[in-house]
């Protein structure tokens, strides 16, 4: 349970892991093996694992934030680093993440980086966010891949070949892209088109994408200055071949304002993108949430649904004598036929505070990736859970018996499932947010209707 990966690679990081493991993971691989529970020991930072990685080695990161310091050289080393939970890479004051070679990231989310402490060159990114990020990139011709990303108040200059991709680009200021396609670009946002290198800035390069902010284009190279930036109808009629088959229109996101950019079933986004796909890479996701007192407008608490749970200001606390209770969601209907669960996302904020009389240092069943020491209940996995059910039916369900979770487990049951992360069942009925989940049976949640409940817990000296 403490060191639960879902995703396979050659070495391992763990909050709750150790530097001192392996040394030398051909000789002595403890930090290679999760199937070896006897002896499986992560290592703990990922400046470690970056130094201990092979050629064109994939290093798997467990959940959490990681405020270390990373300023690894690897010229001459191709590396992959996946996330396997929510991974958030935060800069401070004190720490920097300087890394070269050829390097690829998948799902991680990077955060509060300035010029002074952040710089990578040579870099792929896929699924990643980028939030409150002032750097600059690299200028020596070296390209930056951005697919499926989303960036959040970012200001980005120096580069001269950054590539965007079905992504998100919200509150930034870019300058030095080469290729804009199938991306979202929102009124607060402001990108300057310009690559001296290879063939410039085509407009092959500038397609499909939903344009709401100022665009500056430079073919010929050379800096731009603030006259060159248009909005989308003039830049249209400036560049007539650039952004064919784009728009400028409301993209209609459920909550952008949190960071949820999910799509109402009317976004003129929807269809729009790369290969007949969505702008901005987002999914519909259509949510009927009813509610009841004043302040938790987007939970329903009938004493039918057993809610432990008392409304103390904005916060809930579970009630005097309970150890457990529970946020439950209204249905909301996901597709008007059956169709696979991309993400499974919470915008709400939970903080849980590990402490209680007799606690004690096992309390792994704290869903809170932000606490402290283990004896805080940090101990991995510190992934946020939370559980569904589902149904494949047309009809909204009613009842606990209209959940058929598509046959894979009792209907009307609910099913732990790990935030910000595609959910899965195995052929024992696990979720992914179950620490006996085995991704080898594991089959994704195909449904049209799904019903959210947010579980608090207080007992910890239970693992759960």
């Amino acid at each position: 349970m403490e060191h639960s990966f879902r995703l396979s690679g050659d070495i391992y990081v763990s909050k709750t892991g150790d530097d001192t493991s392996s040394t030398d993971p051909a000789a002595d691989p403890q930090c290679v093996d999760p199937s070896n529970t006897a002896t499986f020991i992560p290592l703990r930072t990922i400046p470690k694992g970056l130094e201990t990685i092979a050629n064109n080695g994939v290093l798997i990161v467990g959940s959490g934030m990681y405020t270390e310091s990373v300023r690894v050289s690897l010229a001459n080393k191709i590396f992959h680093l996946k996330a396997d939970g929510e991974v958030i890479l935060a800069g401070t004051d004190s720490t920097e993440f300087i890394a070269s070679g050829v390097q690829r990231y998948y799902g991680v989310t990077f955060r509060n980086y300035t010029n002074n402490n952040y710089w990578v060159n040579s870099a792929e990114f896929y699924g990643c966010k980028f939030i409150n990020l002032d750097f600059v990139g690299s200028s020596n011709g070296f390209m930056d891949m951005f697919d499926g990303c989303q960036l959040i108040n970012c200001d980005i200059t120096g580069g001269r070949r950054f590539k965007f991709e079905g992504s998100i680009i919200y509150g930034c200021d870019l300058k030095g892209v080469k290729t804009l396609k199938g991306s979202y670009v929102d009124p607060g946002s402001r990108i300057q088109m310009y690559c001296p290198h290879d063939d410039g800035v085509t407009p092959a390069g500038s397609v499909h994408n939903n344009i709401q902010g100022l665009l500056a284009t430079t073919p010929a190279g050379g800096n731009v200055d603030e006259e060159q930036y248009l909005n989308f109808a003039d830049h249209r009629t400036a560049f007539p071949t650039f952004n064919v088959n784009s728009i400028s229109e409301d993209p209609k996101f459920n909550r952008s304002e949190v960071g949820d950019f999910s799509l109402q079933p009317d976004s003129p986004n929807i269809g729009k993108g790369l290969a007949n796909g969505n702008i901005g890479g987002s999914n519909v996701a259509k949510s009927a949430f009813v509610g009841v007192p004043e302040n938790t407008h987007l939970v329903s608490l009938t004493p039918s649904q057993q809610a432990r749970l008392d409304l103390l200001g904005n916060n809930y606390a579970i009630q005097n004598g309970s150890t457990e209770g529970w946020i439950i969601f209204a249905p909301f209907r996901l597709a008007e036929y059956p169709a696979p669960v991309k993400k499974l996302s919470y915008f709400g904020k939970l903080a849980f505070d590990a402490y209680a009389a007799n606690g004690s240092a096992n309390k792994t069943n704290v869903p809170d990736t932000m606490l402290g020491s283990r004896s805080e209940g940090a101990a991995t996995p510190d992934r946020l859970s939370v559980q569904i059910r589902w149904s494949t039916g047309s009809v909204e369900p009613t009842e606990s018996g209209n959940y058929d979770n598509q046959g894979a487990t009792l209907a009307g049951n609910w099913v732990d499932m790990e935030i910000n992360q595609k959910p899965m069942i195995d052929g024992a009925g696990h979720g992914t947010g179950h620490s006996d989940f085995s991704a080898v049976s594991g089959q994704i949640v195909v449904a049209t209707w799904v019903q959210l409940r947010v579980e608090l817990r207080n007992d910890y000296t239970t693992v759960v």
